[in-house]
């Protein structure tokens, strides 16, 4: 057995002194610790692995409400409430080596875990990109956000991307041309990207401008009930200078719960919603001044000439993506608080990325929180669409014509469609998590 000698356990136990005369223990006992009712230091501190194997069997009460008697082979001891008219505080500090970054990491998640209820605090880098899309974010007459990507360094750190870009570009166009079904959803997802208006060709550069190219590639999802294809944009390809877009934006502060949080809070509802907001990235714009910096090469067939074009649209792949559509729902959760708190609520505290999974134990409630929501975030031009819950009367304000409903039983069992919709499997995993 191995035993670590330090100065102090703790301070003295019990803090004071017992009047133990009215516990009555009886005189056949043999006490491990007879002067236990007097303030003592802790001489040893046993185990889990050792202090199980010295109890015994035997116990015996003195009472309601007051200790026990246990037999353990060290003699008896006494355990249990006991009122002494005197309430005792003890706090015990803890030293750390701060140097060593392991022990400052998890103190700082310790302490994150413990201020949950507080309002977060941002690094000076997250605060920079705060302010940034506070003051430079604008809205059209349609509602929709313009947004700026938040540089943290100029674009003449950016070298020459277009050779990079296009020679990826080629081998792409290889791919295609060996898989003609790839070939034909990539197109597709091309053609809607640009019909759109999502993306522009165009026909003239400035030598005089910096230009990033971004190479792009196709992800197949099978299990996707809408885009089974999507290309995703590689903007930390690096320019003949060794930097990328990706090395000159802020990545911007983290503003919604972590997805552990939100599956607790979801389980929790009698009555659940799950959605997803159509395109999210999509439905905000990027201001003009910065199309430039999202340029990509693309054809239909290698005969055509080749084209340039530019997103027009916050881009799926650069480092602030994330960040400023997540800020735009924070933008619109703000300006509903006071007509809508409820929903602004829900819109800040349900939603991982533009997954929402949120629901009420109240069944209209639920339902008016399907209704009310889609048209808070229609100011902003986000879609919520592909409706989930487990009881069809939450979805009844949702048109079967602009959106896709299915009523999924959140069991260990195989679950119930009503619509015929596939089971999408990012879902599919709450339902070993969800409440019948």
């Amino acid at each position: 057995m191995c035993f670590f000698v330090i100065k102090e356990i703790a301070g003295n136990v019990p803090a004071v002194s017992v009047d133990t005369s009215h516990l009555h223990v009886p005189d056949h006992i043999s006490l491990a610790d007879p002067t236990y009712y007097k303030p003592d230091k802790i001489q040893m501190l046993l185990g889990s692995d050792v202090f199980w194997n010295v109890f015994s069997v035997e116990q015996i009460s003195l009472g309601k409400n007051r200790p026990i008697l246990q037999k353990t082979k060290l003699g008896w001891i006494v355990s249990g409430p006991i009122s002494s008219g005197v309430v005792s505080t003890s706090c015990h500090l803890a030293q750390f080596n701060t140097s060593n970054p392991d022990v400052q990491f998890s103190l700082a998640k310790f302490w994150e875990v413990e201020n949950q209820g507080s309002e977060p605090v941002h690094s000076r880098d997250e605060q920079i990109c705060e302010d940034h899309f506070v003051k430079s974010t604008t809205r059209d007459e349609d509602g929709r956000f313009i947004v700026y990507l938040p540089l943290k360094e100029p674009v003449t750190k950016l070298g020459e991307s277009f050779e990079i870009a296009k020679k990826r570009f080629y081998s792409l166009e290889r791919k295609l041309q060996n898989k003609p079904e790839f070939k034909k959803l990539y197109c597709d997802f091309m053609e809607e990207y640009e019909s759109l208006g999502h993306m522009k060709r165009v026909n003239s550069s400035n030598a005089n401008e910096i230009f990033y190219y971004m190479p792009h590639h196709g992800v197949l999802k099978q299990d996707s009930i809408t885009t089974k294809l999507r290309s995703v944009f590689d903007a930390s390809a690096p320019t003949s200078s060794g930097i990328s877009l990706n090395n000159i934006q802020y990545v911007g502060p983290q503003l919604q719960d972590s997805l552990f949080s939100i599956l607790l809070r979801f389980r929790t509802h009698k009555f659940v919603i799950c959605a997803d907001i159509a395109k999210m990235y999509r439905q905000i714009l990027l201001a003009p001044q910065q199309h430039k910096l999202q340029r990509i090469l693309w054809r239909k067939n290698v005969d055509d000439p080749l084209g340039v074009y530019e997103m027009q649209t916050v881009t799926y792949g650069t480092t602030a993506a994330s960040y400023l559509a997540i800020r735009c729902l924070f933008a619109i959760a703000n300006d509903n608080a006071s007509k809508f708190p409820k929903i602004a609520h829900i819109i800040k505290t349900d939603f991982y990325v533009d997954d929402l999974l949120t629901g009420s134990d109240n069944l209209e409630e639920a339902a008016n929180i399907c209704r009310d929501i889609r048209n808070v975030l229609k100011q902003g031009g986000f879609e919520l669409r592909k409706f989930y819950s487990n009881d069809e009367s939450v979805l009844r304000h949702i048109d079967t014509r602009e959106s896709d409903l299915d009523t999924i039983n959140f069991s260990e069992q195989e679950n119930t469609k009503t619509s015929g919709i596939s089971w999408r499997p990012k879902l599919d995993k709450l339902r070993y998590i969800g409440r019948n």
